[in-house]
């Protein structure tokens, strides 16, 4: 019988998601982070730096995100926290400048005591 990757890389799982996370910015005292900062040219670079790890130690067959190409690694992100049991909810604040309408985008991460985010 094969054992399944989320038992058998669990560890591995969870030092590539700290990683990430403490590469982006997201830490015990800093959860939020607006959608600008995730669509840099940084951010891809984490992700892509890091998506032979994420293919090895995550069932991405799975994820939908992975065969789209639009905003991958944002979808990838979304589907590593969601595997650990991340909920990230979705902030939108919309204001009028000048007569032109601003969409800002927050991303909230709630993440569960038992994953000792740094």
């Amino acid at each position: 019988m094969r054992i399944s990757k989320d038992i058998k890389y669990k560890c591995e799982q969870k030092e590539i998601l700290n990683k990430i996370l403490n590469e982006i910015g997201i830490m015990k005292d800093k959860l939020i982070i607006s959608r600008n900062e995730l669509e840099t040219d940084k951010f891809k670079e984490i992700m892509n730096n890091n998506y032979e790890k994420i293919r090895i130690y995550y069932k991405i067959t799975n994820w939908n995100s992975v065969k789209r190409g639009m905003e991958k690694e944002l979808n990838i992100l979304k589907n590593i926290c969601r595997y650990n049991g991340i909920i990230i909810d979705k902030i939108q604040r919309k204001k009028t400048v000048e007569d032109k309408r601003i969409n800002h985008v927050l991303y909230k991460f709630n993440i569960p005591e038992e994953l000792n985010i740094n």
